[in-house]
């Protein structure tokens, strides 16, 4: 049987070639891929403006459902049966058990978590990104079962845009009735506005797009802030000012831009904490004064990883909240995955909030 594998060929550049589906080795999962997403990262790649150097596969956002288990695979990483045919969802990382970091039992920050990500489609088992027909995973990827009861257009985002942000509130540890700044109301944006509401904190969402501001709303937003009626620093920060009377108790980045982490920084009351998610680029800069987080004595955390343990919340969360929010319209139209260098591109001029993407 052959599988297909769209793959990074440079900027603005996808390639399609043809392989064969490989067996499941021992403790290895194939699946074949149901829906993906095409992710903020992903499009920052895709522009040349990422972390990506090499031609390779891309792709980590989706749900897929079970071809073959490998030897000793009947259970996921909860401890639920496993069968073919099952639908199965992973952290976009593989957790070794043998690192330094996952030997003190911090498993997102394993230092082994992409060796198998981003690899050419010549290297076996080819099926190494998202932007395929199907995918392989290894024995140290931590699957999850996806509960019946949940739409392939809901899980789809779950294990990138909802986990990574569900994990980075926890982080600074938001508690109920704290104000929160949001800033970017894209997928990831989205997805932190109803956990925070669910956790019970006050929502104050920041964003240009008055379509992704009035999905906010949708989505558990107390408040938004237009940056086209302000546009200025300032006036943002003294609007997060008039709105909380101190300054916001928390504030999360999930922009992507450099220019963000200060102005975030500035809507803190004293003794507030910080969390960078989006800025994800290394090189990409913007002017910054330090002496913010020293003087008002900040608390400022970034995150690039979750634990596998918040994939399994997320599913349970999504289990409680799927009839309160509006999850289909983050990826309300789904897109055939040979579309794709079209519908990136459009997700790169800001026409589509996420797109999905069907093998």
């Amino acid at each position: 049987m052959q599988g297909r594998i769209w793959y990074w060929t440079g900027p603005k550049q996808y390639e399609m070639v043809e392989k064969d589906v490989p067996k499941a080795g021992p403790g290895a999962i194939v699946a074949k891929i149901r829906l993906c997403n095409i992710c903020g990262s992903d499009i920052k790649e895709w522009a040349g403006l990422g972390n990506l150097k090499k031609t390779g596969c891309v792709g980590h956002e989706f749900v897929s459902e079970v071809v073959e288990l490998g030897e000793g695979v009947t259970a996921d990483f909860a401890g639920t049966p496993l069968a073919v045919g099952d639908r199965i969802v992973a952290p976009y990382y593989q957790t070794c058990m043998k690192c330094g970091r996952c030997a003190e039992g911090d498993f997102a920050n394993c230092e082994n978590g992409y060796v198998n990500l981003w690899k050419h489609p010549d290297e076996w088992p080819h099926f190494h990104g998202a932007f395929a027909s199907h995918y392989y995973f290894h024995p140290a990827n931590a699957v999850y079962k996806v509960p019946d009861d949940l739409d392939d257009r809901l899980v789809v985002g779950v294990n990138c845009a909802l986990t990574q942000v569900y994990a980075g509130l926890d982080k600074i540890d938001l508690r109920y009735g704290e104000t929160i700044v949001i800033q970017g109301m894209g997928g990831l944006g989205l997805y932190a506005a109803c956990v925070a509401n669910e956790m019970g904190a006050v929502v104050i969402a920041v964003d240009s797009f008055k379509d992704r501001l009035q999905l906010a709303k949708r989505f558990g937003a107390a408040h938004i802030i237009d940056m086209n009626d302000f546009p200025a620093v300032e006036d943002r920060v003294n609007e997060v000012l008039r709105i909380t009377g101190k300054g916001a108790d928390c504030a999360a980045e999930v922009s992507g831009h450099p220019a963000a982490f200060e102005e975030g920084v500035r809507c803190l009351r004293t003794a507030g904490r910080y969390i960078t998610m989006g800025n994800n680029v290394i090189g990409k800069e913007a002017p910054f004064s330090p002496g913010y987080i020293t003087r008002k004595a900040l608390a400022v955390h970034g995150l690039v990883r979750y634990k596998p343990s918040f994939l399994l919340k997320s599913l349970k969360f999504l289990q409680r909240t799927k009839d309160k929010y509006p999850f289909m319209d983050i990826a309300s139209v789904i897109y055939p995955l040979d579309d794709i260098q079209n519908v990136i591109g459009q997700c790169f001029d800001h026409k589509i909030v996420r797109a999905a993407l069907k093998p």
